[in-house]
């Protein structure tokens, strides 16, 4: 969870002229027991990069990927990376430095010693592509910061691949920070008879309930978008349930604005209602959320994406591709929403 989560990250290999790498929309943690990898003629994506098409790699893809899988939308940068193996995660230690300001200040001094570089953030594909091709054009880099994003790393071999994630693991940890007192109890018994005869119900795990009852997480979530999943999986920003609000009528006043329910509500010092509805990705990407809050630095200014960039990628045709293909996954269980926070 605090390295992948859902159908985000991914990774691929590079076996003679062909990428091996993560299908869109498909989950690591089935690796095992799904067959989620597509192959694409490296030489030929790389290519197509080279001629600055948006999209280098459906047309590359070989007869030998399994039938129905669509190359991540993140080829181009696996492929510009020139590694055999390449890893893309969404570290929620990774998200909550690169989030802040002054977030490539605060990891000089985490990844002295590595090759590594810092990508301020652009749209995921084919802009993110080239600015990975700028990035490894000034110097040889086995490690990438992409801010509001997560990181890149690339090794020679798996062995080695996974030690550098691991030192790179140690260097970012960070954990819930506690120079503040812990965030107060929800409110359950509040939560409940807000969202009775509604379709929303209180978040399945305390620490959940802390983007609304620390006010610092609450002021940050409910200020805009940190990074592309959470836009995509929940939506711009989260939304605060104001004092004396009905849910029935705030839903009502999206609908008139043409946005629908919203994924998650925050009530201040109470606690978070979510949609009972929600998918197993969009509760994954609720979990992460609220890592990555948690780790934030208390002294940081924030810095979100633009309105611009989220619009962006709520309407890209790839991202719609990935909602339609979690909307297929299997609802959480009970147990699931209870317990799969780490």
């Amino acid at each position: 969870m605090t390295l992948v989560q859902g159908a985000g990250g991914n990774i691929s290999v590079k076996t003679d002229k062909t990428l091996w790498i993560k299908a869109s929309g498909t989950w690591l943690a089935k690796a095992m027991s799904e067959s989620i990898f597509s192959a694409v003629a490296l030489d030929c994506v790389r290519a197509r990069i080279a001629l600055g098409q948006a999209d280098p790699a459906s047309a590359e893809l070989l007869d030998i990927s399994p039938h129905g899988l669509r190359p991540s939308i993140e080829t181009g940068l696996h492929a510009l990376m020139p590694h055999a193996v390449v890893m893309h995660l969404h570290s929620v230690d990774a998200i909550a430095l690169g989030v802040c300001e002054d977030g490539m200040a605060r990891l000089s001094h985490r990844l002295e010693g590595l090759a590594w570089a810092w990508v301020s953030y652009v749209q995921p594909g084919q802009p993110l592509t080239e600015a990975i091709r700028q990035a490894l054009g000034h110097a040889a880099v086995d490690v990438l910061v992409l801010a509001n994003h997560g990181v890149v790393l690339g090794a020679e071999s798996v062995a080695s691949a996974r030690l550098l994630l691991d030192n790179l693991v140690r260097r970012l940890r960070q954990g819930p920070h506690q120079s503040q007192s812990p965030a107060p109890a929800a409110n359950l018994e509040k939560l409940r008879k807000l969202g009775q005869n509604t379709l929303y119900d209180p978040a399945p795990h305390p620490r959940l309930h802390a983007m609304a009852t620390d006010l610092r997480q609450f002021a940050i979530a409910t200020a805009g978008t940190l990074y592309p999943d959470h836009a995509v999986f929940l939506g711009p920003a989260a939304i605060e349930l104001r004092s004396g609000q009905l849910i029935s009528t705030l839903i009502a006043e999206r609908a008139h604005a043409g946005l629908g329910p919203p994924k998650l509500l925050l009530v201040p010092e109470a606690g978070v209602l979510i949609r009972n509805d929600l998918s197993a990705g969009e509760l994954a990407m609720l979990e992460c959320l609220a890592l990555v809050l948690s780790r934030i630095p208390q002294d940081a200014s924030v810095r979100y994406l633009a309105d611009t960039d989220v619009k962006a990628l709520l309407s890209w045709d790839a991202e719609k591709y990935r909602r339609h293909l979690d909307q297929q996954q299997e609802l959480p269980s009970l147990h699931h929403r209870a317990h799969s926070l780490p």
